[in-house]
């Protein structure tokens, strides 16, 4: 679905002073649907992203997004990396929370839990009890004695029996066409006296513009937030921000927040000129980095076997991007064993773990995430491999 100069509203505030600003097309739809063989791969669902600005609320939104094509049930796999770095940020960011609202012996509700294993862990370092909501979860549906319970559905007020202490969304909002509706869901199971604390968690898509990193936009992601954007979405629907930050080496957004009804409805102007500038920057400078892209990876493949090193999300875009242009000198590696064996959706590159380097002997290693350059290098020195290892910011 192409734009073609029509007039736009936005999904979340209705607004139509939005403006067009990237264009990608037949993109896999999901990062997280395995495939077993090279021939479903190559024929996964495909979908195009038409990006818009909403100079109004600050949304970036993909227009061409169509939410039949997107299935979130078991199938749809999303585990926790298994990265002693990620899993540093994630118990360090679980204990943030714990310590700083009390969380001893409450009650927790978490929107997108995934197969859980966030909520687990806030659960068992406070004592806590909770309730999670994915329709990709494919666990046994209590945990804990009884103390954790989840649901196979998307959340809904209507099976909240009772007032949580902390509302947990980590990665969810971004797949949410209008962002609002979600927020409203949350503000209804609240009331005007409630402590409950909301903890979000986000992309940054500030981050995305100042690196011009194409290989973060996905289909999956149908909405995007700068800290601008995501502060005046909870400010707009009545809530007060307590905290508000950059994380996963800005690679993130996070906020909390508390429901106060003086702030309810309280508007705000359009958002700032150097948002629209940075964006407009981006729409100039994302072509030129394709082309950068595409000619460093044909360099690349004229020198022999090289590897990228990620095969989730970032990884599954980048080979999308230079699926026409290279030959099949390349490989993909990830460390996670799901998708060891599996094959890139669309592209169709097989997925390896990092043991078959040593078969291979790649000349060059780039990585989809510099924040796991240091964990990539030992394994490395650890598999005897001696390669150009280089992250993809970096082309």
């Amino acid at each position: 679905m192409k734009y073609s100069n029509e007039s736009v509203n936005c999904p979340n505030c209705r607004n139509v002073s939005c403006h067009h600003f990237y264009s990608l097309y037949e993109q896999p739809v999901s990062e997280n649907i395995l495939y077993t063989n090279q021939t479903d791969a190559l024929q996964a669902q495909c979908g195009d992203i038409e990006l818009f600005l909403c100079e109004h609320c600050g949304l970036v939104f993909n227009w061409a997004f169509e939410s039949h094509k997107l299935d979130y049930g078991v199938k749809y796999i999303y585990t926790l990396p298994p990265s002693t770095y990620f899993d540093a940020f994630i118990n360090a960011l679980a204990k943030n929370l714990i310590e700083t609202y009390n969380l001893k012996h409450k009650h927790i509700v978490e929107i997108g839990c995934g197969k859980g294993a966030f909520l687990n862990l806030l659960c068992k370092l406070g004592d806590n009890s909770g309730v999670g909501y994915d329709t990709s979860y494919d666990g046994p549906l209590e945990a804990n004695n009884g103390k954790i319970n989840f649901v196979r559905e998307h959340f809904s007020p209507k099976g909240i029996q009772h007032i949580p202490d902390i509302i947990c969304c980590r990665q969810v909002i971004e797949h949410i066409t209008n962002p609002g509706d979600l927020i409203s869901a949350v503000k209804s199971v609240l009331d005007k006296d409630t402590l409950t604390t909301l903890f979000f968690e986000t992309p940054d898509f500030a981050w995305i513009l100042k690196n011009c990193a194409l290989w973060d936009i996905y289909y999956e992601h149908c909405s995007y937030f700068t800290e601008e954007s995501l502060i005046r979405l909870f400010t707009t629907n009545g809530f007060k921000i307590l905290r508000n930050e950059k994380i996963f080496n800005d690679q993130y957004l996070r906020i909390d927040a508390r429901f106060d009804l003086s702030l309810y409805k309280k508007t705000y102007p359009k958002i700032s000129a150097k948002t629209v500038q940075t964006v407009n920057n981006f729409k100039v400078q994302a072509k030129k980095r394709l082309t950068n892209i595409l000619s460093k990876s044909k360099d690349f493949s004229k020198k022999g076997s090289w590897v990228i090193w990620g095969g989730a999300a970032k990884g599954v875009t980048f080979c999308n991007l230079v699926k026409h242009e290279i030959g099949d000198k390349f490989h993909v590696v990830d460390i996670n064993p799901i998708r060891q064996g599996k094959f890139v959706p669309v592209s169709g590159n097989p997925i390896i773990s990092p043991d078959k380097l040593v078969y291979i002997k790649p000349h060059t290693i780039l990585i989809m995430n510099s924040n796991y350059k240091k964990e990539i290098e030992m394994t490395l020195k650890n598999l005897g491999i001696i390669a150009n290892v280089i992250c993809v910011d970096d082309l």
